[in-house]
């Protein structure tokens, strides 16, 4: 049953031009193994609000680039959300091992 869907972006096609060597976000299957409120990205130094984290670095959480720069504007691999308070429904309601299933 569907609940709910957002507007989502995700990291650029290798040698996508104008994102040098960041990579698409990886398709799969996960489970959310962290979640941080209030995250800020230690290699960018941006905020990375309602973030569950479940690749790596990778995460999905709220981007204010995003819903302010529409999908012109791509991520460095995160899953980006433009709505903050739908990024805050999916952190609400994802607690640690829950799973997530990426594909574009």
């Amino acid at each position: 049953e569907l609940v709910r869907t957002l507007d989502a972006n995700f990291g650029p096609e290798k040698g996508e031009k104008g994102f040098g060597t960041y990579s698409r976000t990886r398709e799969g299957s996960f489970t959310v193994y962290r979640r941080s409120a209030d995250h800020v990205s230690t290699g960018y130094g941006t905020p990375m609000k309602w973030s569950l984290f479940f690749d790596g670095a990778e995460a999905m959480h709220f981007s204010d680039y995003f819903r302010r720069g529409g999908y012109q504007i791509r991520s460095y691999g995160c899953i980006d959300i433009a709505s903050f308070e739908g990024a805050r429904w999916v952190y609400q309601h994802s607690p640690l091992g829950t799973p997530f299933i990426v594909y574009h």
